[in-house]
């Protein structure tokens, strides 16, 4: 990244730079990915400012600037392979102007004030928020002394700039899908003769998926002066000529021109030193046959593309990095010896790759990184020296282990899924960090590991035909954090007691032990799997009540038969202990956010329920950190048995078994525990806080969902009637909240019904329960025909406040008002059949406490029968039967706002005489109406 120069280079020209400007130059490298709005990606940009602060590689100084330690940056250590490939624009090395103190506001990024005495605003960039709105006509005409102009996602084709423009030294336009043509948005045209508009311009970037950009071929005549040109994701079959005239360029992207067939030739760039072809796939073609001209280039990027060869690259002194990866029509490399800079090698995914053509690499002596997973290789160069990273991760035709000048120097080792046999002494890597022989089923011995002090990382996973390791492997892996043996046929392990800073054990499928391990000093682990691990002897886990630091613990499948108090570990977040079958009880067991008990004890009697729970704690969900509670029915009893504090507040989901259901999954349900958060954090329940209606809806305690049934879960008795919430989804059992029994919904007082395809009716009112039911929202109900059914005088829902009915096809009305007289908000949309809002009364139906009334979408509605006194918003829309709505018959004295939108046939808006219009009025769409009193 360029903020790790040791140079002062911009934004640090002054040795400092203020927070704004570091992270406007952020968004215009696109270090913060893509972005919504400015507001996101600066406080994005503001997180990153305290994390490096916060890590001493930056100082903050007064007044918001900030600069950089260049005592913490080793460089070095730095994968600049990756780094480098996140850059878009280079500025560091060839902007050479000031953003000035910028500001952000509205979708705009500007300089704040003057930039300096006597200086105009020089730093413009617009996001599609400010787009959106209302602009002037001329808004790039008055921009004559701008130097850096940036257009972000625009939903429209933005308006042609200024000829005037002679001072701009950057443009972006990112995301332009409407572009069309460049002349047009630069008012260029193969006519004019004078040239010297955007003569001063050195950066450029048009990038995103444009499908109808067309270029002029001599667009890059009025932009000689171009250093970096990003023309990214555009998608053209060639580039035009004036293109390979640019002989001030250093940088040119062209990332993801899928259409993109061939490069013309580039010896004209003599300054380039970085090209980057990444994603063009179907680039197959280079006009050069050498790169002998361009002796400045570092950087080469052909990854993804279709190349079959590129130009000799032999006399390439300063290439720093050579990037292949997922060339699959590569086959082989030649004449890279004499790259006495190269650093970074990467052929990873180019599957047809097999061989080098040069037989030594002796003369790269700064080479750090060669990655060749996945291809053909057989072997590699001779005398590789001073590499640092060594990459042969699925090399399936790979025997040997590799032989290097200098192993000393190698601390990251990746032979896994290689056909090695055997793997020699290897104290001669002594600075060795990480080594990965995963999934090696060949390998049937192991060297001597002892002298790997600093190892931190041993992945011998899935080497299934290993079976021994030295009894003193371990002894001297005091560093080591991560230790994966799972599916290797180990009959004895090391002794593990030296492994004081291990945080990760993985012995996942070890069925051939002869003897469990002792763990007892393993006190620093965090992750302990031992999922299906058989052993000849006892698999004793009393260890696991001092492991305090415990965040995973996975002992499913093996044949534990005791489990010690787990009360001291008051990190652990994630426990499974699914088909222990040996396990007497489960006392002292807590709830952590995963706990898997499913197959751990079956009577009989619970075995046709297959059903699971998921709990999620409403104070502690977030997106990254979703907690889970899988157990089959008989445990949800067992827990409510024994555990009496779990009916006072319990947020569950229950689901059918992921292997019988098709609606998603484990996945899926763990996503719908999120979701259902969001509703409770943003407020989608209900409109009650912004109508100001007394509701208690995100205060409750209990909450129940049931979803993708086909029929009734038995054993949720119990649980459904503490649920104060109820959400019903994609339940085909359900034809009425009768279907859960009486005594299941007395409590409860928010319903949420969806996709419960077979509901006839919400009540069926044949008996004298009385619900407490305050909010009910039902959607994508197909076969709703009634609210409620039965005599409803007394009964039914006469608590309710808050209706919501959104895509019931088949309903006609709301029944009867009776059950509905302290409705406060009612809300009816996508309803193709409703026709009014009650069945015939007499007198007149009265709801006199309704706030808010909206009616939307609805085909088929004729009348606005109701008096409401209360009423204080009507939103009526898409309704193109609607003739007339008659304000007078609502007897409202403080309608507030009214707002008609799209009824076509709508003749006229009877207002009272003795009453005033409301404040906020807005009728639109319908254009045959008359206001009359």
């Amino acid at each position: 990244m360029d903020f790790c120069c040791y140079e002062n280079k911009f934004p640090f020209k002054r040795g400092s730079a203020h927070y704004s400007e570091l992270i406007t130059y952020w968004i215009l490298e696109g270090f913060l990915g893509p972005f919504d709005c400015f507001e996101n990606a600066y406080e994005k940009g503001h997180c990153v400012i305290m994390a490096l602060a916060h890590h001493g590689f930056i100082e903050n100084q007064q007044a918001g600037y900030v600069r950089k330690n260049v005592k913490m940056f080793d460089l070095s250590s730095c994968c600049c392979c990756r780094i480098e490939e996140t850059v878009r624009l280079g500025l560091a090395n060839v902007f050479e102007g000031d953003l000035g103190r910028i500001a952000h506001a509205d979708g705009v990024v500007r300089t704040l004030g003057k930039a300096e005495k006597g200086k105009k605003s020089s730093t413009l960039l617009i996001d599609r928020n400010f787009l959106n709105r209302e602009v002037p006509f001329d808004l790039f005409q008055s921009m004559r002394e701008i130097e850096a102009l940036a257009i972000f996602n625009p939903t429209s084709k933005p308006e042609p700039l200024s000829l005037d423009m002679q001072n701009l030294r950057l443009l972006v336009l990112r995301g332009c899908n409407f572009l069309g043509g460049i002349e047009n948005l630069l008012d260029l045209r193969s006519t004019v003769s004078d040239k010297t508009s955007f003569q001063k311009l050195s950066v450029l970037e048009i990038s995103g998926p444009i499908p109808s950009l067309t270029i002029p071929d001599n667009i890059f005549e009025y932009m000689p002066q171009i250093r970096s040109l990003n023309l990214s994701s555009l998608q053209v079959a060639s580039l035009p000529s004036s293109l390979y005239q640019l002989t001030e360029l250093v940088r040119l992207i062209l990332r993801d021109c899928s259409s993109l067939k061939e490069i013309g030739s580039i010896k004209s760039m003599t300054k380039l030193q970085v090209l980057d072809l990444s994603g063009s796939t179907s680039l197959g073609k280079f006009f050069d046959k050498s790169f002998a001209i361009n002796k400045e280039l570092q950087m080469l990027n052909l990854s993804k593309t279709k190349i079959k060869w590129f130009p000799l690259i032999n006399c390439l002194e300063k290439l720093t990095y050579l990037l292949l990866r997922d060339c699959k029509s590569l086959s082989r490399l030649r004449m890279i010896s004499s790259l006495s800079s190269l650093r970074i090698l990467d052929l990873s995914g180019a599957t047809n790759f097999v061989e080098f053509h040069d037989q030594s690499l002796g003369k790269l002596g700064y080479l750090e990184e060669i990655n060749v997973s996945q291809t053909q290789i057989k072997k590699l160069p001779l005398d590789i020296c001073n590499v640092g990273r060594l990459s042969l991760r699925g090399c399936s035709k790979f025997k040997d282990f590799p032989h290097l000048k200098n192993p000393d120097r190698l601390q990251f080792l990746d032979l896994s899924a290689t056909n090695l046999i055997s793997v020699p002494s290897i104290s001669n890597l002594s600075n060795l960090r990480e080594l990965f022989l995963s999934c090696c089923c060949s390998l049937v011995k192991l060297g001597d590991l002892s002298s790997l002090k600093n190892l931190l990382v041993l992945d011998l996973s899935g080497c299934k035909a290993l079976t021994k390791l030295a009894d003193n492997s371990f002894e001297n892996m005091h560093c080591l954090q991560k230790l994966d043996l799972s599916e290797t046929n180990i009959e004895y392990l090391p002794s593990l007691s030296h492994l004081t800073d291990l945080r990760r054990l993985f012995l996942q499928k070890c069925t051939n032990l002869k003897r469990f391990p002792s763990l007892d000093s393993l006190t620093k682990l965090e992750e302990l799997n031992l999922f299906g691990l058989k052993c000849q002897g006892e698999v004793d886990v009393d260890f696991l009540k001092n492991m305090v630091n415990l965040h995973l613990l996975d002992i499913s499948e093996t044949e534990v038969t005791h489990l010690p108090s787990l009360s001291n570990l008051k990190k652990l977040k994630h426990l499974s202990l699914r088909g222990c079958q040996h396990l007497p009880n489960l006392e002292g067991v807590a709830t952590p956010e995963f706990l898997d008990l499913s197959g751990t004890c079956h009577p009989e009697e619970f075995l046709h329920c297959p059903w699971r729970i998921s709990s999620w704690p409403l104070e502690e969900v977030s997106s990254s950190r979703m907690p889970d509670i899988f157990v089959d029915s008989f445990q949800v009893l067992q827990l409510l048995k024994n555990n009496p504090t779990i009916g006072k507040s319990f947020h569950f989901l229950v689901h059918p078994v992921e292997e019988e259901t098709d609606i998603g999954g484990k996945y899926f349900y763990q996503n719908e525990l999120f979701y259902r958060e969001t509703f409770f954090r943003t407020g989608k329940l209900c409109q009650c806080k912004e109508e100001g209606v007394d509701c208690q809806c995100r205060k409750l305690q209990q909450s129940l969902e049931i979803r993708g049934f086909s029929d009734y879960p038995h054993g949720l008795e119990h649980l459904a009637a503490q649920a104060e919430f109820l959400f019903l989804i994609d339940n085909q059992f359900i034809k009425s909240l009768s279907s859960l029994g009486a005594e299941s919904t007395r409590k409860m007082k928010f319903c949420w019904i969806e996709g419960c395809s077979e509901m006839e009716s919400i009540l069926e009112v044949t008996t004298g329960v009385e619900h407490m039911l305050e909010i009910l929202r039902v959607s994508h109900a197909v076969c709703l025909k009634s609210i409620c059914s039965g005599n409803l005088q007394g009964h039914g829902l006469r608590f309710i406040k808050c209706l919501y009915l959104e895509h019931c096809p088949e309903l006609a009305n709301c029944s009867s008002s009776y059950c509905l007289y302290n409705l406060q908000i009612l809300q009816i949309k996508f309803c193709d059949k409703f026709r009014t809002l009650f069945e015939d009364e007499q007198p007149q139906p009265s709801l006199p406490k309704l706030h808010r009334l909206c009616l939307w979408a609805l085909p088929n509605l004729e009348s606005i029968a109701c008096i409401a006194e209360s009423l204080q918003t009507l939103i009526v829309g898409e309704c193109p039967k609607l003739e007339s709505v008659n304000l007078s018959t609502l007897h409202s004295k403080i309608l507030e706002i009214l707002q008609i939108s799209s009824c076509d046939n709508l003749r006229e808006i009877v207002a009272a005489s003795d009453l005033a219009l409301p404040g906020k009025m807005l009728i639109r769409g319908c254009p045959s109406y008359i206001l009359r009193y």
